[in-house]
């Protein structure tokens, strides 16, 4: 009787992690929002946040939990973005998505103070994906 009631309660566990996974899923996208000129600077941004995201998210990244985006804002169709995060520069974007839907955004606006040194730079959005990641991003 015990044995039966201890599997009974393991499966009644399981069960409910395994739906709470389902319909909880989080995505975290890493944007790089760029204009047609692009500067020594400008190219780091995007080849960093990218190596980022490929070697210290690369679980995340097969698990489609994190993604990475480059955009020109120059172009006709990416206009939308510029009012949608209020860019007035090249940035890098964390957006959080949930059940398909956007449900927070950050604009990682320490990035040009980090553009002289490659670890730092790093260093900062991997710890705002992280953070993001865990909920802890406000």
């Amino acid at each position: 009787m015990k044995k039966l009631l201890l599997l009974l309660c393991v499966i009644i566990v399981t069960t409910s992690l395994s739906a709470q996974d389902s319909t909880s899923i989080e995505q975290v996208k890493v944007y790089y929002f760029h204009t047609s000129y692009r500067c020594v600077n400008c190219t780091n941004f995007e080849n960093w946040t990218s190596e980022v995201v490929k070697t210290r998210f690369p679980n995340e990244l097969k698990k489609d939990l994190v993604s990475f985006e480059s955009i020109n804002i120059d172009e006709k169709d990416n206009k939308k973005y510029i009012e949608t995060y209020q860019l007035v520069t090249k940035s890098v974007i964390l957006q959080k998505i949930k059940d398909k839907k956007e449900i927070e955004w950050k604009n990682l606006d320490q990035i040009w103070l980090k553009a002289r040194d490659e670890k730092k730079f790093k260093d900062y959005i991997e710890s705002e994906i992280k953070s993001m990641l865990k909920g802890n991003s406000k």
